[in-house]
C-alpha cells in the first residue's frame, strides 16, 4: 500500500541524506507521511525526516507513466499508417502497453 501510495500521490521536491521534501496529493491518507518516514529509517538504518512543502516538486510517478504512454500516442499518431486508420475511423484511440517487451530485431 506504501508504494502504491507514493506512485500515485507524491511529488518529490527535493531528497538529500536523512531528509525528503515532497509535497502530497491531497488523496493521500493521513497517516501516510508517518509510515513513508518509518519505512525509510527501517530500511536505511538512517533517521529520516519527511517535509511537506508547498512547491509544485516533480510530476508524481503515476503523471510521469501517463506522459510517457501520451508521448508515445502522439508519436504513434503520426505514423502515415496510424494516422490514415484515425481518419477512417472518427474515435479510435492508440493504447500504449509500457510493459511489453521489445521484439527480437530491436533487442541489443
Amino acid at each position: 500500500r506504501l508504494a502504491s501510495d507514493v506512485y500515485q500521490y507524491v511529488h518529490l521536491i527535493k531528497i538529500q541524506n536523512g531528509k525528503l521534501d515532497i509535497r502530497v496529493e491531497s488523496e493521500a491518507r493521513k497517516e501516510f507521511v508517518g509510515e513513508l518516514r518509518d519505512a525509510l529509517s527501517r530500511l536505511t538504518g538512517t533517521r529520516w525526516n519527511v517535509i511537506l512543502g508547498n512547491e509544485a516538486g516533480s510530476p508524481t510517478l503515476a503523471q510521469q507513466k501517463e506522459a510517457a504512454q501520451q508521448a508515445l500516442r502522439d508519436q504513434a499518431a503520426k505514423h502515415p499508417v496510424v494516422a490514415e486508420v484515425l481518419r477512417l475511423f472518427p474515435g479510435t484511440e492508440i493504447s500504449v502497453r509500457m510493459d511489453a517487451e521489445a521484439p527480437e530485431k530491436d533487442k541489443p
